[in-house]
């Protein structure tokens, strides 16, 4: 997996030991839903089956890893079902007018009104 040794190497600067989230961060539903969304895609039971362990293996690599730097860097971890909507630090600054991505207006409660 790309990118692994990364926060691994960190956490390790860092003297943050991994370990596990106290909560499930990915909730059965979801992973309902994924399911769907491969077998929609025309893969096969086998191949939904693997994507399914693949993804609980690479959650079991990385995952406490990035468990210990959010609690270190006081950085909570995103969500899996997409619903957080957060800007991007680079698309703004003090000084310049957010650069919206498309389909984001002014109405959207996501979009910080000081910026628009």
């Amino acid at each position: 997996m790309r990118g692994c040794g990364k926060r691994v190497d960190l956490s390790q600067i860092l003297g943050t030991a991994p370990h596990a989230p106290p909560d499930e961060r990915l909730p059965e539903g979801i992973v309902a839903r994924l399911r769907g969304a491969l077998a929609a895609d025309g893969a096969s039971a086998d191949e939904v089956q693997t994507a399914e362990a693949r993804l609980r293996e690479y959650r079991r690599l990385y995952e406490p890893y990035v468990n210990a730097l959010s609690e270190h860097l006081l950085m909570a971890l995103p969500r899996f079902d997409g619903t957080a909507r957060a800007v991007e630090n680079w698309r703004t600054s003090a000084w310049e007018k957010i650069a919206r991505e498309p389909g984001v207006t002014a109405a959207d409660p996501a979009v910080d009104e000081e910026h628009t």
